[in-house]
């Protein structure tokens, strides 16, 4: 009893595990990083689960101190990663969950068409206008087709959660698209995200024109 008092009152109700949990949930989906948002869940499910006086605490605690140490990475990461333009709908003040949000990135030297669905209940997503923005997208590279890309896929388990990717190559490994397929709950709710990368500037500020003009102004 004297160690579960000390342990609680040392870690108090927001301790540093439930801010790391907490920080990786909100960078994760800042970075629109399924992975990392997914660790911060576990992370916060393992202290919800696990009492501090348990011998298997430290588990907790050492998740924890692994997932400092990539939020870390992410961090540098992202002073390299400049968001330069948005197209979404608003449910009120907020962002809709349930709804495609599309987003032009500079990352690391090149360009990205990053497509965000937060959440949706069905074996897929809601089109909304999806598959017009990828043949937009794919209409734009003369070299690849699609047929001839690399398909690499992967899939893990993190606690109940279950994450897809899977990524396109060229023949000469360079990567232009990442798809993950994420479920938040291992049940019903689900989410998506699809990454085009496109080295050429011109080419990537003509697709997102035309994106845009077939989307419309969603803000």
């Amino acid at each position: 009893m004297r160690k579960e008092y000390d342990l609680a009152h040392e870690l108090g109700p927001q301790n540093w595990l439930d801010v790391v949990a907490g920080e990786a949930v909100v960078l994760g989906w800042f970075l629109k990083d399924a992975e990392l948002t997914m660790r911060g869940t576990m992370l916060a499910e393992g202290i919800a689960k696990v009492h501090f006086d348990d011998d298997s605490f430290f588990k907790v605690e050492a998740q924890a101190l692994d997932l400092v140490k990539t939020i870390e990475e992410r961090k540098k990461d992202q002073t390299q990663v400049q968001f330069l333009d948005e197209i979404c709908e608003y449910d009120g003040k907020n962002k809709s969950l349930n709804k495609w949000e599309y987003s032009l990135i500079l990352s690391g030297g090149g360009y990205q068409i990053m497509m965000l669905m937060p959440e949706y209940f069905d074996r897929e997503p809601p089109d909304d206008g999806k598959s017009r923005v990828e043949e937009i997208i794919w209409e734009s590279f003369k070299d690849p087709a699609f047929g001839e890309l690399v398909k690499v896929e992967d899939s893990k388990m993190m606690g109940v959660q279950k994450m897809d990717t899977t990524d396109y190559y060229t023949h000469d490994k360079k990567l232009v698209c990442h798809k993950v397929d994420f479920d938040h709950e291992c049940k019903r709710k689900r989410g998506q995200i699809i990454i085009y990368h496109i080295n050429d500037y011109a080419q990537s500020i003509t697709v997102w024109t035309k994106i845009r003009a077939t989307l419309g102004q969603r803000k």
